[in-house]
């Protein structure tokens, strides 16, 4: 019997489907991450973003803080740094998460830095 692709049966179609760990896809085309509680039932809503990277990077934030660095990241190359992490509330994840979120990873703000502030060297829509 030959199976049909999951897309012909009414499954998800992996077109829009995130890659990443947390986050999903709204029907109205935003990217939304939460993330369960250790040992409870109990999720921390991490908000909607424009893109599955952002809800993503909320939702390593979150598990960093849960979870500490034994947490499985989406971004493993680019793990959070939160001070006190370990000891936040859900309100406050949820900020952190936001503001790990909205952050440029390093490798992306390097990648637009100007050698000796030498604007001339610099991207051409600069």
């Amino acid at each position: 019997m030959m199976m049909k692709p999951e897309s012909e049966r009414g499954g998800s179609s992996t077109m829009h489907e995130p890659k990443y760990r947390g986050v999903r896809l709204r029907k109205w085309g935003k990217w939304v991450s939460e993330i369960k509680m250790p040992n409870s039932c109990e999720r921390i809503w991490l908000g909607s973003y424009d893109s599955p990277e952002q809800a993503a990077r909320a939702f390593d934030a979150a598990a960093f803080c849960l979870r500490g660095h034994a947490a499985k990241f989406n971004f493993p190359d680019q793990p959070p740094n939160i001070p006190g992490a370990t000891t936040l509330s859900s309100s406050e994840i949820q900020a952190a998460a936001a503001r790990h979120a909205y952050s440029v990873p390093d490798a992306a703000r390097h990648a637009y830095s100007v050698p000796d502030g030498d604007i001339s060297q610099g991207p051409s829509f600069l």
